[in-house]
């Protein structure tokens, strides 16, 4: 068995050499991506913001980029570590020829004790992305995508 006084040390060592900074350890996450459309861009566009917009307000987008993020959206809790908010980071992907929708929807949670309801006094810390959401939304995108050729639905 390892004794206390070798384990804290080398936990320590892992800790600092593996991690670096918050921003490090959740760069690497794996947005949830959509079945490949042959539609136009402006489509495949258009239909993701309309399909997000049933759920989320938006915060920015830009078409030429193909890039958007809506506004946080927000359940407060009565316990500190229940109370969250979500928000959604999108991209349109070329892939040689047809496109791609990529989602992750970030989660913060409130950890803040002493006024857990209030929005204004919350200390927001950083979860784990939402996979779940993120899929309901690329099957609402695709839900109104797999049904069109050139754009208009069949």
């Amino acid at each position: 068995m390892i004794s206390l006084r070798l384990a804290v040390p080398a936990l320590l060592f892992l800790a600092a050499a593996g991690c670096g900074t918050l921003h490090e350890v959740f760069a690497d996450r794996k947005p949830v991506e959509s079945p490949a459309y042959t539609l136009p861009r402006e489509v495949v566009w258009r239909e993701s913001l309309r399909s997000i917009r049933e759920s989320y307000e938006f915060s920015k987008s830009s078409a030429e980029e193909g890039s958007f993020e809506t506004k946080w959206r927000t359940q407060m809790s009565p316990f500190a570590g229940i109370g969250y908010r979500r928000r959604v980071e999108g991209e349109i992907v070329d892939r040689e020829g047809s496109y791609v929708v990529s989602l992750t929807v970030r989660v913060e949670t409130n950890n803040n004790p002493d006024a857990p309801l209030d929005p204004s006094q919350a200390d927001w810390e950083r979860s784990d992305d939402d996979v779940t959401e993120a899929t309901i939304l690329i099957r609402k995108i695709d839900s109104s995508l797999g049904k069109m050729t050139s754009g208009e639905p069949r």
